[in-house]
């Protein structure tokens, strides 16, 4: 997700020749005390251009709010997250379009290998601020995924049975490739605030940490900040 970029929009990214997970932005401690992690997300007006590689499944570039946590029998990750993007996702299990457009999604994992569960939604206004959560309940056990208070998924398990006690919040941009752009530039970027998590009882708390992430090799830009409302803030862009 590299190139030679204007603050005043995007150029054509360049350089796509190698396809992974990338990522950008600000994860937490692990805590067995954390069951919840929801952020207000600031959406640029800008979109960002994408590498327009082979594999389709790699052309996106997403920012959403999750939890995350480890499952030791497995040896395998799992989470819930929701938020926006321009990608390629479907909702059919490894099934992609051929080109990027703007949406929004919710998507859980449970099982090991690469299987999800997604849910496609329409795409956010750009310039507009939405709150993206992802809220356990301990009246039926599982993981609620929302969007300005609409639900648009949950899982059908209750992953305080089958992940590690201790979760994660994750607060970021993720691509796949480093030359594809992520969301937001110098003066229009990606801003999470209000990021919190939630407790057994339902109770939400701003973190006591943020760690920032950025794995752009220099293309993008990360910071991590107390904003005025408290707790932490993140903000990501590509300069």
């Amino acid at each position: 997700m590299l190139a030679l970029w204007q603050p005043a929009g995007p150029a054509a990214a360049t350089n796509c020749a190698t396809a992974n997970l990338y990522f950008a932005g600000g994860v937490t401690d692990f805590s067995s005390a954390t069951r919840g992690a929801r952020a207000d997300i600031q959406i640029p007006t800008t979109v960002p251009t994408i590498c327009t590689g082979a594999a389709d499944a790699s052309k996106f570039s997403d920012a959403w709010s999750m939890v995350f946590a480890y499952n030791p029998s497995h040896s395998t990750y799992y989470y819930a997250q929701v938020g926006f993007g321009k990608d390629t996702l479907t909702e059919t299990q490894n099934s992609y379009l051929p080109n990027a457009r703007l949406t929004s999604f919710a998507q859980y994992r449970k099982s090991d290998g690469s299987n999800w569960t997604t849910a496609i939604f329409a795409a956010p206004t750009l310039g507009s601020t939405v709150t993206y959560k992802n809220n356990w309940r301990s009246d039926d056990g599982h993981i609620h995924m929302l969007a300005d208070g609409v639900q648009y998924l949950e899982t059908n398990y209750d992953p305080t049975s089958y992940w590690d006690s201790s979760w994660q919040g994750q607060f970021e941009n993720e691509t796949g490739y480093r030359d594809t752009q992520t969301w937001g530039t110098l003066n229009d970027k990606t801003i999470w605030t209000h990021v919190d998590k939630s407790d057994s009882s339902g109770n939400w708390s701003s973190f006591g940490s943020m760690t920032a992430v950025n794995q752009g090799n220099g293309a993008w830009s990360v910071n991590t900040f107390h904003p005025a409302s408290g707790g932490w803030g993140v903000m990501v862009w590509t300069p």
